[in-house]
């Protein structure tokens, strides 16, 4: 990398250890120095709930040695320059895959660091790592992803989707247990429409399932119609119990929680048949005291053969068939998928754009300007 006068400096969007408002930082433009790297210039970069967390309540984890944090750990980019044994080309469109591995575990080694058994990996803009809120970014051959040229306006989605993908994988191969198991005939509730919410919502719909969606919030609401676009049944849950929701929707094969601990969120295990699947996505912020009778709980997972699932993060096989799914998606609901997206900002726009989220946002995104 250059360095002194000469050397050409980018903007990037990040936070200072003990701060907790986002600034701009002028950085170095990162250089490709190994025959497995390329050059990405940022198209679009997403900004998660993750980011927001980080800024708010100072958990700035800097790489080694420094006082501030890159974030963005969501985005797509088109390569630039490339190492002389990459896979790709000058001008491909890419998203990146934010989790790198440690090196030391089986399941790292295995290039499957979402399994880190150590600890000890990096995120891009969240772990030891610096992320892609930045003009320019350099990553290596393993954490790239070549996105097909019809979908570069939705692909920054591609990291949500992958966490679903993930959850999904872990799911089907979970229901291998049951001999005559169909995925395709199975009965799913989602809980939470945000991006990775809205995400599971698309993909479950994808492949036919029966798909209901709770939520606080009118049905004319914006992402309560969203839903129904993709397929989904929509149900408003204030003023209703677990067992109004029996009633409703029946008992259900796969429950998604996309939101963060609530009551509703352990009482929904009621609502599972024998064999379902309860999968937690949501990452619960701050404290909370739950009442549940969990002699109850146990006896119900036990003798019913339930399983209580978490998931986190995603590799590179998810993030390529996250993007095989929202080409198809796009190609079914362009419209829909769409407005997943719900507010663009341009670099300029940092500080609105880390702002606190409206109700009806779903995904805001840094859109960085092509030469």
């Amino acid at each position: 990398m250059e360095k002194g006068p000469l050397a050409m400096k980018i903007r990037a969007i990040g936070v200072r250890k003990g701060k907790k408002e986002p600034e701009i930082f002028l950085i170095e433009k990162p250089q490709v120095t190994k025959p497995n790297q390329a050059c990405i210039k940022m198209l679009d970069a997403g900004i998660c709930g993750t980011d927001i967390d980080i800024i708010e309540n100072s958990l700035v984890d800097s790489p080694p040695g420094e006082d501030k944090l890159i974030l963005g750990h969501e985005a797509i980019g088109k390569i630039v320059e490339t190492g002389e044994q990459t896979r790709f080309r000058k001008g491909d469109h890419v998203a990146l895959i934010p989790r790198h591995g440690c090196g030391i575990c089986a399941p790292c080694k295995s290039r499957r660091s979402d399994f880190c058994e150590t600890g000890q990996y990096t995120a891009a803009g969240q772990h030891k790592l610096h992320g892609y809120f930045s003009e320019f970014f350099v990553e290596e051959d393993e954490y790239i992803v070549k996105v097909p040229e019809g979908i570069v306006n939705v692909a920054v989605l591609a990291e949500p989707f992958s966490i679903v993908e993930k959850a999904l994988q872990q799911v089907m191969n979970a229901q291998k247990r049951i001999p005559t198991h169909e995925f395709r005939k199975t009965k799913a509730v989602v809980f939470g429409m945000g991006s990775v919410g809205m995400s599971a919502i698309a993909l479950l719909r994808n492949q036919g399932i029966e798909t209901h969606v709770l939520g606080r919030r009118d049905n004319t609401d914006a992402k309560a119609r969203l839903a129904t676009e993709f397929g989904a049944k929509y149900v408003d849950i204030r003023n209703k119990n677990v067992n109004i929701l029996k009633e409703e929707i029946g008992k259900v094969d796969l429950v998604i929680e996309a939101t963060g601990a609530t009551q509703m969120v352990i009482d929904l295990i009621e609502l599972m048949k024998r064999n379902a699947i309860y999968v937690f996505l949501g990452i619960p912020k701050g404290s909370e005291e739950l009442c549940f009778n969990i002699k109850g709980m146990v006896h119900k997972i036990v003798r019913e053969n339930l399983i209580i699932m978490g998931s986190v993060n995603s590799q590179k096989e998810h993030f390529e068939v996250a993007l095989k799914h929202i080409e198809e998606i796009h190609a079914k609901k362009p419209d829909a998928i769409e407005k997943i997206i719900t507010n663009i900002y341009h670099l300029d726009e940092y500080k609105l754009a880390f702002s606190k989220s409206r109700e009806e946002t779903i995904k805001k995104i840094i859109r960085f300007k092509e030469d």
